[in-house]
């Protein structure tokens, strides 16, 4: 419907599209003149009832409408009609129209900035062919899109976008624990499978909305969480009150320290050869200490299986041993004081190594007293000490 305002516009609802429709089929012009011709500004008008019917005809999925205006008033067709365009017939998975856009853009000057703006919203719902025809024309990161994915629940797109963005060595830690917290916040558990699967690793900050959402899943993602490195006191403390939850949670976390355990034993020997644990163990990925850090275990490992010296070797990253252990929240239980016993050299030495903000002053002066009187105490006899009778002079 024309409008005889300064700036001309149509209202798309109140367009005759039946009638454009068939006039475009037997190529009758006269009647799109006639939407325009008894406006006062007839040139301006032409413009805005050309971009109105061609977005019209799309969402209506009429291409031979939407070619029939390309094709005779493209010069209106902006860009921004045709980026509006697009995102319409991805949102909507109209196919027949997308691929009519397709053409269009692959001639049009300004089809590669197009097809750039349309990748967002083909991430969140387009199938993947429409992903990859889009893909050559971004020049932004892949992994800054990995979140994009999730908001529309397109799990084929974010399986594609991290093993492409992983095959161009471009796929980032942060990037990928930032789309896991997302996936998580959504309760979207295949995602979530995936993610971990790629390499994203849980934090502390991701057991709380896991464990909101216990009442649907029974703890699902909170165990799946734990069993990829989830701090499991963190998860424990998250669920509160629910005894049933904090057994799941406690029992998760055993068998997969039992599993990382197995593991180490396996390259490291059981008992653990001293040799082994300080040496890079290929299968691994690193020493075997700085796994049984990574993975929670090394607090099960006895202490005279290793030096202080090699609580000090770094891995590639810089992390001494006990910095991993600090990173991963296992300070407490590696520092209690009962397995400290005859080893308190070894534990002033671990002391000087691990980071100031893991333990305050006043704790390490516990532990380590404690630490002393254990030693004290299994140097004293059961019965004691007898002393000796004086002799007689």
């Amino acid at each position: 419907m024309q409008n005889a305002s300064h700036k001309p516009a149509f209202d798309a609802a109140a367009l005759p599209f039946a009638q454009l429709s068939a006039a475009a089929a037997r190529g009758d012009a006269a009647a799109f003149e006639a939407l325009w011709q008894d406006h006062k500004r007839p040139e301006q008008a032409r413009a805005s009832a050309a971009r109105s019917v061609f977005t019209g005809a799309c969402q209506r999925g009429d291409v031979v409408l939407a070619a029939w205006m390309q094709g005779h008033y493209a010069q209106h067709i902006d860009t921004k009609t045709l980026k509006d365009a697009g995102r319409q017939a991805i949102t909507s998975g109209n196919a027949p129209v997308w691929d009519y856009l397709c053409g269009v853009l692959d001639a049009h000057r300004a089809g590669a900035s197009v097809y750039a703006d349309l990748f967002r919203p083909a991430l969140e719902s387009a199938p993947l062919s429409t992903i990859r025809k889009i893909f050559p024309y971004v020049s932004i990161p892949l992994e800054q899109y990995i979140y994009v994915p999730l908001l529309g629940g397109n799990m084929p797109a974010l399986c594609w976008l991290t093993e492409t963005a992983a095959a161009q060595g471009a796929l980032g830690s942060a990037a990928l624990d930032g789309a896991l917290r997302m996936a998580v916040e959504r309760a979207k558990t295949p995602m979530i499978t995936w993610l971990l699967g790629a390499g994203a690793a849980p934090a502390d900050c991701m057991a709380k909305p896991a464990v909101q959402r216990a009442a649907d899943d029974g703890g699902d993602i909170l165990e799946m969480l734990v069993r990829a490195g989830l701090n499991p006191r963190k998860a424990a403390e998250a669920a509160g009150d629910d005894t049933a939850l904090i057994k799941r949670v406690q029992q998760a976390a055993a068998e997969t320290a039992a599993h990382h355990l197995d593991i180490l034993y396996a390259h490291c020997g059981n008992p653990p050869m001293p040799e082994k644990l300080r040496s890079l163990q290929p299968a691994l990925g690193m020493r075997g200490l700085h796994y049984a850090a990574e993975h929670r275990v090394l607090g099960m490992i006895d202490r005279a299986a290793f030096t202080a010296a090699d609580l000090a070797q770094q891995n590639p990253q810089g992390e001494t041993v006990m910095d991993v252990l600090a990173r991963r929240g296992e300070v407490q239980t590696f520092f209690t004081p009962e397995v400290w016993r005859g080893q308190v050299d070894k534990l002033a030495a671990a002391f000087a190594l691990l980071p100031a903000a893991a333990m305050d002053a006043a704790a390490r002066d516990d532990v380590m007293r404690k630490a002393e009187q254990c030693t004290l105490d299994d140097a004293i006899p059961a019965s004691g000490f007898k002393l000796k009778r004086r002799p007689s002079i």
